[in-house]
């Protein structure tokens, strides 16, 4: 860090909340250059049913999502796959209620997870606040962003905060009354997430890592 001081005039970091974390480097320095994707539009032309929700990434401490299978269990319209490594589930699942019907976890990578993405019509990030995701920047949200995916997020997150802001999902409290509210809704009215799909067009190409390497390349041309 004190080299980086001493020689770079950028240092680019996830996101630039994560600057709250980095001592000795001038602020000044950092810019924020987060993940990308390599997708191309994969919008499905119809809806599932049952309505299948999807989720791929750890289920450590720092994602918790005790809250979403609880409530899934009453929702047994609604099918919740979670795609994690099989050592880290079989670590965490005595946290977790008895799997229902409608929840299924899976230890698939590759092209077989990018499978069970495509058939999906939303993707998770409806994990427990913490400090940690203040700042986190998932590499997962811009996969699902990249699979034009709109996207479940929780308040009090950084990437929470990104859904909202682009309108490519819905960024909800962690808390099981709000989150049977909106799944009733979504039910009700299945259409909002086809409204969805038009916006995460138009904002998936700004986060290609096509995208990221033009920034990197005009920084370094200024």
């Amino acid at each position: 860090l004190w080299w980086y001081q001493q020689t770079l005039t950028k240092l680019y970091l996830p996101s630039m909340e994560m600057g709250e974390y980095i001592p000795i480097v001038s602020s000044g320095k950092f810019a924020s250059l987060p993940p990308g994707h390599s997708a191309t539009s994969t919008t499905p032309s119809s809806l599932n049913s049952p309505l299948k929700l999807f989720y791929v990434g750890g289920i450590s401490d720092h994602y918790q999502m005790h809250k979403l299978f609880s409530v899934l269990k009453r929702f047994p319209n609604i099918q919740f796959t979670i795609c994690t490594r099989e050592a880290e589930w079989l670590t965490m699942r005595h946290e977790y209620p008895a799997l229902t019907r409608n929840i299924r976890v899976i230890h698939t990578i590759g092209n077989d997870m990018e499978k069970e993405l495509r058939e999906a019509d939303i993707a998770v990030l409806f994990v427990k606040p913490q400090k940690y995701w203040e700042f986190a920047v998932p590499f997962k949200l811009f996969e699902y962003l990249g699979f034009r995916k709109p996207i479940l997020a929780s308040s009090g997150t950084l990437a929470g905060k990104f859904v909202a802001e682009h309108n490519i999902g819905w960024t909800i409290d962690y808390d099981e009354t709000a989150l049977s509210i909106f799944l009733e809704k979504l039910l009700e009215r299945p259409d909002e997430v086809f409204k969805k799909h038009a916006v995460i067009e138009s904002v998936a190409p700004k986060h290609s890592w096509r995208a990221r390497a033009e920034q990197v390349a005009k920084d370094l041309t200024q």
